[in-house]
């Protein structure tokens, strides 16, 4: 069994001693998303993002929370983001999160023309 509590409290003490450290917000967020709190993570990858913006990884991470949370259009621009910085993903190419990208767009809902 996970202890998410001493998790998260290791990772609160991390960032009470080094508030500017983004692996820490990350971290934390990883261990919100893996316990469904969406919305805690979502605030440490954006703290992650916000003190370091070319912090590839944290761009990937939050786009996958996007894509839980039906937030495709998030998480499609977190995507392109990701690519933009270069990012890489071990389990995934860059072909493959192009092809997510177009995914992604195919759940979007369909605009309707114009008459």
């Amino acid at each position: 069994m996970k202890d998410i509590d001493g998790a998260i409290s290791d990772f609160n003490e991390l960032i009470r001693l080094m508030p500017n450290n983004p692996y820490a917000y990350f971290a934390r967020g990883k261990v919100y998303q893996s316990n469904d709190e969406f919305e805690k993570a979502v605030a440490d990858y954006n703290k992650a993002i916000e003190l370091d913006p070319k912090y590839a990884q944290a761009f990937f991470q939050r786009s996958s929370l996007h894509e839980t949370m039906n937030n495709f259009k998030s998480a499609i621009a977190d995507l392109q983001k990701f690519l933009k910085l270069g990012g890489k993903q071990q389990s995934n190419s860059r072909d493959d999160v192009q092809l997510k990208i177009l995914e992604l767009k195919g759940k979007l809902p369909k605009r309707k023309r114009a008459k």
